[in-house]
């Protein structure tokens, strides 16, 4: 079983329309995670094989955490079958408290 975790540390300093990519490599494989706004408080997290015909394995998790790398609730993604691509969806909301910013995830929408 392949685990992901990511921390969602400075999410919000992104601008709205910008993608974000990353390659990865996970138990010898090369994957590219996008991490891509669809408005203005919700991102798409998808994962997907950089190799051309090859899958996510089936019992791949994909799984988000807060800033301080905590769980929160719905936040995985689980590939039960072999898929081309794992995709999150998630809901970010700021609060303010003691005039630093603080993000909350809103798990799977």
């Amino acid at each position: 079983m392949l685990l992901l975790v990511l921390g969602a540390r400075s999410i919000t300093e992104i601008q709205p329309q910008q993608t974000l990519s990353r390659q990865l490599e996970i138990a010898g494989q090369l994957y590219e995670l996008l991490l891509i706004p669809e408005t203005e408080d919700t991102w798409r997290f998808e994962l997907h094989h950089l190799t051309v015909g090859l899958s996510i394995p089936s019992g791949f998790k994909l799984r988000l955490l807060t800033e301080d790398l905590q769980p929160f609730p719905d936040n995985k993604a689980v590939a039960t079958t072999a898929v081309q691509s794992l995709i999150y969806r998630c809901r970010i909301r700021t609060t303010r408290r003691h005039s630093l910013g603080n993000r909350t995830l809103t798990g799977k929408l």
